[in-house]
C-alpha cells in the first residue's frame, strides 16, 4: 500500500474540517447577530415619547419550517418629536403592543432616523445584558 503523499493529506482529514466548518457557522452567525443588537441598543441611547396614531388588529402566520404557527397582533402606525421634527414610524405585525400601550422609541442622537420603537419602561442606551 502506497502512503498518501504530503499533497494528498490524510483521508477523510478535508471531510473533517468541513464538518467543523458547518458546525461553527452557525455560531459565529448568531454571534454576529446578537453582537449586531447589542451594538443598536447601545447606539440608540436618547429617548423620546412615542404616539400610537393608529392600531389595527391583524393576523398573519408564520412558517418556521416544520408547522404553520397562527399569530394576532397589531399593525402599528406611531410618531415621535425630536428636536422640533416629527418622525413617523409603521409596524405591520406587532404582538407586544396595542392601541393605549405606553411606547417610547429609543433612537441614536446623532441620526434620529435610526429608532426602535419599545415599551415605555425599557432603559434606552443598555446593551442586551443591560451594561
Amino acid at each position: 500500500m502506497e502512503e498518501p503523499t504530503k499533497e494528498q493529506g490524510k483521508p477523510g482529514r478535508k471531510r473533517r474540517i468541513v464538518v467543523l466548518i458547518a458546525a461553527f457557522s452557525p455560531l459565529v452567525l448568531v454571534g454576529l447577530l446578537l453582537w449586531w443588537l447589542d451594538q443598536t441598543a447601545r447606539r440608540q441611547s436618547t429617548e423620546a415619547a412615542a404616539e400610537i396614531i393608529e392600531a389595527t388588529a391583524v393576523s398573519w402566520t408564520e412558517d418556521d419550517g416544520n408547522r404553520l404557527e397562527f399569530k394576532e397582533g397589531y399593525a402599528l402606525k406611531y410618531r415621535f418629536w425630536v428636536d422640533g421634527q416629527m418622525y413617523e414610524g409603521e409596524d405591520s405585525q406587532n404582538e407586544s403592543y396595542g392601541p393605549n400601550a405606553p411606547v417610547k422609541v429609543c433612537y441614536n442622537p446623532n441620526d434620529p432616523a435610526d429608532y426602535s420603537l419599545v415599551a415605555s419602561t425599557v432603559q434606552c442606551g443598555k446593551g442586551l445584558l443591560g451594561r
